[in-house]
């Protein structure tokens, strides 16, 4: 009796072969976690920095788990990262209707990408492989080379947990037989992705062109309520008209004295 897909060790494995159907699984269980903590821990008057750790101990565990050996394309990464943003987005009270950009949120919470932490596992991972015997299954599958009679079959190649590897060898400039010797060293490998992964910080940080969130974190008006003084389409304070001796105020102005 064949199986299409089961679920072996914590991870679904497809016969497609493929990463997708398992980070989809992952998604839901991580969104099922979130919301069933929303109205105990993500609306509660903890502070943010007490949230956040509540997220990183309990919550990106559930995702992460099995994730060093994901084979991630680049609309698996779109949606991982779509993933990450809503889940801060919950933990910080923030509406739809707000217009809060995602470089605000990130940097109100100083949270790396789920992607870039993903990277990171995957490459701790080839380092442990290439510390590992040369005679060590999991090395002579990583570093084996194809027959001289192979061909590939026509078509696209689909995404394996090798090729990502090499896709994030590529972004720091390093081939495969240079990084596995330079994983043998374990405190200069460490060191050098830790050099890498601030570098990539630096050139991904950007000034946020809104002005409101310059200088002072936004405030979010308060649960079940809408701020009438507060544009969120342009992200401004709405001026009130004054009323006067020959104008009265207008019907903008009228609504929260009809609604008291």
């Amino acid at each position: 009796m064949a199986f299409e897909e089961f679920v072996y060790f914590g991870s679904l494995i497809h016969s497609l072969t493929g990463s997708t159907c398992d980070i989809s699984r992952r998604s839901a269980i991580t969104r099922a976690a979130m919301q069933s903590l929303e109205n105990q821990i993500w609306r509660s008057r903890l502070a943010i920095s007490r949230k956040l750790k509540l997220y990183n101990t309990c919550i990106l565990p559930i995702f992460l788990y099995g994730s060093d050996c994901w084979a991630i394309s680049k609309t698996d990464a779109r949606r991982i990262d779509a993933l990450d943003q809503w889940c801060l987005r919950m933990l910080l009270g923030i509406k739809w209707y707000q217009f809060v950009r995602n470089h605000d949120v990130r940097r109100l919470t100083k949270q790396p990408k789920l992607t870039a932490e993903i990277q990171s596992r995957r490459l701790i991972l080839f380092e442990h492989i290439m510390c590992m015997d040369d005679n060590a299954d999991a090395k002579r599958i990583l570093l084996a080379s194809p027959p001289a009679d192979w061909r590939r079959h026509p078509g696209r190649p689909c995404t394996t947990s090798l090729s990502t590897v090499q896709q994030d060898l590529k972004q720091h400039h390093l081939t495969l037989p240079e990084a596995a010797d330079l994983a043998q060293n374990r405190p200069l490998w460490r060191m050098t992705l830790r050099n890498l992964r601030v570098a990539c910080q630096k050139r991904r940080r950007r000034r946020p062109n809104n002005r409101l969130f310059s200088k002072q974190p936004p405030t979010f008006p308060e649960e079940n309520s809408i701020n009438l003084d507060f544009d969120y389409k342009n992200k401004t304070e709405r001026k009130r008209c004054k009323p006067t001796a020959d104008r009265q105020l207008c019907s903008f102005c009228l609504i929260p004295l009809l609604l008291h």
